[in-house]
């Protein structure tokens, strides 16, 4: 077994047993599959992070990420995560937030928690770095300013991922001269998901070649220069793919839907409604007629995405739909994050999907956003009302290119 699949396994266990006040650098050696000896080198050298330095590095990004999300007392916090006494959390967090617990949670309580904060990707660019030498990493608000710039109707997206999910950024050259960049923020088991920005279509061929060489799971291709599938074809001759997806992007800048009067309530969903909608999702099944939509917006746990911002459609008081919305920002630049709506199989209707559908859309301009949509096409349209973002009024903006290998 190889060291990068080794460190994934470390990564996971370290993730899954950070709250193990006795864990210790043997027993993560162990169950990665490593020999002890070598393992802190090993894992530095494709890290970043000394073995416990990452142990310390992730207890205390998920008691920073509580401290924001919740009311615990600080001491349940720091005894959560494997501190014995509210003086050793707070010197420990003081050292890696420069503010104590409670300093921290005053400042961050009104700022929106994203997928970054929870550090699931704190050495994806260090790994990356660790195998392509020449290239360093540079700090990711340049490159998003510089998206925004650009054009942000067409690379807007881009960036607010790159924020969203604490991509790091690695160039082997001047960036802003050449504009060209690698993101990296997730391993699929061992392989890393890799973004690349180029500039020019002459230089896509040049840096898939390198990036082939980390056997990566995908890369998500983005040019600033029109071209086509045909043309990225072109590109990929001399390396070895298994597919290339071509996904739509779309905004809506369109004004508010009009709702007509009817009989269904909508309204975002607060906990006690979270309580019964959790209760009554778990009484369904995709044999009843659930779709992926469902678990997106109710099962899965809420630091998987923390954006995500459940609305209720009920009638007669009853809770018979729910739909996901999700808000971005970056530096300025504001979107929902496409629109998922599920709705109870004896209530099911296209029209009552499009009702919720339009409803959210309207929320999150309310709330100053751009709706983006990538997900309401094809299959899952189908699933969702059997409309296209398209038939209501999105425009494409931009098609993402992903390279799967």
């Amino acid at each position: 077994m190889e060291n990068n699949e080794l460190i994934t396994n470390a990564l996971c266990y370290i993730n899954c047993e950070c709250k193990n006040s006795e864990l210790t650098i043997e027993d993560i050696a162990v169950n990665a599959g490593f020999c002890t000896d070598y393992f802190n080198r090993i894992f530095l050298n494709h890290t970043g992070f000394n073995v416990m330095e990452y142990v310390r590095f992730t207890r205390l990004s998920y008691a920073a990420t509580e401290l924001r999300r919740t009311d615990k007392s600080i001491l349940d916090i720091g005894l959560k995560y494997g501190y014995d006494s509210h003086d050793g959390f707070t010197r420990a967090f003081k050292k890696q937030y420069g503010k104590t617990p409670s300093e921290y949670r005053e400042q961050m309580k009104n700022i929106p928690v994203t997928f970054a904060d929870y550090n699931m990707n704190a050495t994806s660019g260090n790994r990356v770095a660790h195998a392509l030498s020449e290239f360093k990493q540079i700090p990711s608000d340049i490159v998003i300013d510089y998206l925004l710039k650009l054009d942000a109707k067409i690379f807007g997206y881009d960036a607010l991922s790159i924020k969203w999910n604490g991509t790091s950024i690695l160039t082997d050259c001047d960036f802003e001269e050449n504009g060209c960049f690698i993101g990296a923020d997730m391993f699929f088991e061992e392989k890393p998901y890799l973004y690349l920005h180029v500039r020019h279509k002459e230089d896509i061929a040049k840096y898939l070649k390198t990036l082939a060489k980390l056997n990566p799971s995908v890369i998500q291709l983005s040019v600033e220069e029109e071209i086509s599938e045909q043309g990225i074809k072109d590109c990929l001759n001399e390396i070895k793919y298994s597919n290339l997806n071509s996904l739509p992007q779309a905004m809506y800048f369109g004004e508010p839907f009009e709702i007509p009067k009817n009989e269904y309530t909508m309204r975002f969903l607060d906990e006690n409604d979270m309580s019964k909608a959790l209760a009554w999702a778990e009484e369904m099944n995709v044999e009843k007629g659930w779709t992926w939509g469902l678990d997106h917006i109710l099962k899965l746990p809420r630091e998987s995405h923390p954006d995500d911002q459940p609305i209720g459609m009920f009638y007669n008081n009853k809770l018979i739909g729910v739909s996901r919305v999700s808000l971005m920002e970056a530096h300025g630049f504001k979107i929902n994050n496409c629109i998922v709506t599920a709705i109870l199989p004896e209530y099911k209707t296209d029209k009552l999907h499009e009702l919720l559908y339009k409803f959210s859309l309207n929320e999150m301009i309310e709330q100053g956003c751009i709706p983006y949509e990538d997900m309401q096409f094809g299959e899952q349209s189908k699933n969702n009302g059997n409309f296209t973002a398209i038939d209501i009024g999105y425009e494409i903006v931009k098609y993402t290119r992903l390279i799967e290998f």
